[in-house]
């Protein structure tokens, strides 16, 4: 199995997996009225704490049925990450998806993804980000 993880947002580079920004658009306030951050506001984005174990996550999550099946394609999600580096599930929003099997697989591994907190200065801030999730079966 091959695990591609979307350019803009979850980039396996190494040791380094990077979060695509969402609302980059100019124009966009800093924080929404639920207090929630724009990555294009912040001082340092938020990011995976552990790349390999998102990565585990991930390749956990494309079960040996959605392999077998051929189901693959692409999942984007749309979520805030705390001041603590955790996903808030209720914040959780399917984007874009290739199939509702592969939609519960990335959050399935998304409930296991631990994050470091975007910065506005000089303090940890909720943070609005994308995150897509590319499953491709061999």
């Amino acid at each position: 199995m091959r695990l591609h993880l979307g350019k803009s947002t979850c980039v396996a580079v190494g040791a380094m997996l990077m979060i695509a920004a969402s609302g980059m658009n100019a124009g966009l306030a800093a924080q929404d009225a639920d207090g929630v951050w724009n990555v294009s506001s912040l001082s340092s984005p938020p990011r995976v704490a552990s790349p390999a174990s998102a990565q585990r996550a991930i390749q956990n999550s494309y079960t040996r049925f959605l392999q077998e099946a051929g189901i693959s394609g692409k999942v984007v999600l749309e979520f805030v990450v705390d001041t603590k580096g955790t996903v808030e599930p209720a914040t959780i929003h399917v984007i874009q998806s290739a199939n509702d099997k592969l939609t519960d697989a990335a959050k399935m591994a998304l409930g296991q993804i631990k994050f470091v907190p975007g910065m506005a200065d000089g303090h940890n801030v909720r943070t609005r980000v994308q995150f897509p999730i590319v499953y491709v079966s061999q």
